[in-house]
């Protein structure tokens, strides 16, 4: 038997009864909304502060080819970093204090002179490595790295022992070959400051100096002929060449920032501290994250780099420095993002830029102007020399020891004192007391040589 059961259709809608809103109007009461509203924000403020920050920096592309930077290569052959590795060890340590370095050659004692012998074989496969002309140490793209880096140790071991040598040539009168082991050294000054950062520049920096030293003390000998001087001046105007641009450093720095950017998890996890600094709340993880880092700084960075790489490697003479609370800037335009040097002068004094900020390229640029400045005034001193060597007086005009460097610059005023201008530095001739004014710390006094051996 089959039921039939009657299907009963839903009663109608009356859709003239008012909605119940009693639940949504229970979250719009302000005893709710408020709270919830103001939990949502402090949720969202980070991401907040974070977008806010990092929108008042424009995020411009690479100012130059970073892959095709970081892919030169240097066969063995030619790459003078493999001699100076093999020379190190074969390098004996020394136990000897600065003071007994510094004595020079005639007061060395017997166990340094042991010392300076023992290590021949070493100076010798040293010596080979200066006569190249490329020097990369490692692998450009190493991720730890990304640029060349000398050994400290070593370089300092081969400046002692060069310098010895040198003055123990000197000493026995042979100037020649004492020139020789002083040019060598300064060979090593510029390859150790190519494709590398700002502490391999220094170590050359350093290395240029001291050789400066001993090669003005090698001057004022009068065993040293005019021969000897010109050959001298040649090859240090020609072996300065060596000396990277610049812009490679910047080039270099601005691989830094490239590394950073891989390794911002890291890099926030421990992020590195500004010596001298207590660590404070502003160094955790999560403020940092809030404050941009490390996007922000980087992209900060890329403007000034790219503002410096479009005419960094002009003559300080010609550049026009415009001064921000951040560091100098150059008034330019940069080809790529067309962001002019004032626009970004404006945007870094209006930026609040934390303490992280601290790449000063100036301060870059103002080591490199004094090594520069120091090589013009050391070409200078050997001109004197020159001069002394043929007149029997020391020049009265600056000009003229000038033209046996720069023959471009003869056309120098010839009174009273005498003002030339060398590629990198600005000297004045006092003819009555026979000193020469800095405009730019050169590292020495140019006349200093000349005085003494005058009297």
């Amino acid at each position: 038997m089959i039921y039939e059961f009657p299907i009963v259709p839903p009663p109608d809608e009356d859709l003239s009864a008012p909605p119940n809103w009693r639940h949504w109007t229970w979250w719009l009461r302000p005893v709710v909304a408020l709270p919830l509203l103001l939990f949502v924000l402090v949720m969202l403020s980070p991401f907040l502060v974070r977008g806010w920050r990092l929108a008042k920096v424009p995020d411009i592309a690479d100012p130059f080819d970073v892959e095709a930077f970081l892919s030169e290569t240097v066969d063995d052959k030619d790459n003078a970093f493999v001699d100076y590795n093999a020379a190190g060890a074969l390098l004996v340590p020394s136990k000897f204090s600065q003071e007994e370095f510094d004595a020079g050659w005639e007061k060395a004692s017997p166990a340094l002179r042991s010392w300076v012998d023992a290590n021949r074989p070493a100076l010798n496969r040293w010596r080979l490595g200066t006569e190249k002309v490329s020097a990369i140490n490692g692998d450009l793209r190493h991720p730890e790295l990304l640029y060349s880096l000398p050994d400290v140790t070593q370089a300092r071991e081969f400046l002692r022992l060069a310098c010895l040598q040198g003055e123990r040539e000197q000493s026995e009168g042979h100037m020649s070959e004492a020139w020789q082991w002083y040019r060598s050294l300064m060979r090593f000054s510029r390859h150790i400051g190519q494709r590398t950062g700002s502490v391999g520049r220094l170590i050359g920096y350093y290395l240029h100096n001291e050789t400066a030293k001993r090669i003005v003390r090698w001057a004022e000998e009068s065993q040293a002929s005019n021969a000897d001087l010109q050959v001298a001046l040649d090859q240090l105007t020609a072996d300065f060449q060596l000396t990277r641009p610049f812009s490679e450093l910047l080039k270099v720095h601005y691989c830094d920032l490239w590394k950073l950017a891989w390794g911002r998890e890291e890099w926030n996890r421990d992020p590195p501290i500004v010596m001298g600094d207590e660590p404070s709340w502003r160094d955790s993880r999560f403020v940092r994250y809030c404050l941009g880092q490390p996007d922000f700084n980087v992209r900060w960075n890329k403007l000034a780099l790219e503002n410096w790489l479009a005419e960094g490697d002009t003559p300080r003479s010609s550049q026009r420095r415009l001064l921000s609370k951040h560091g100098a800037l150059l008034d330019v335009t940069a080809p790529q993002s067309g962001i002019s040097g004032s626009e970004l002068q404006r945007w870094l004094d209006n930026s609040a830029l934390d303490r992280e900020y601290r790449f000063k390229i100036d301060e870059s640029r103002d080591q490199c102007d004094k090594e520069l400045a120091r090589h013009d005034a050391l070409r200078l001193t050997l001109a004197c020399q020159f001069w002394f060597r043929r007149h029997g007086v020391f020049p009265t005009k600056l000009e003229d020891v000038v033209i046996a460097i720069e023959p471009a610059l003869a056309g120098c005023p010839s009174h009273g004192s005498v003002r030339a201008e060398l590629p990198h530095t600005a000297l004045t001739l006092d003819v009555d007391d026979r000193t020469a004014r800095r405009d730019t710390d050169a590292g020495f006094s140019v006349w200093e040589a000349s005085a003494r051996s005058a009297t």
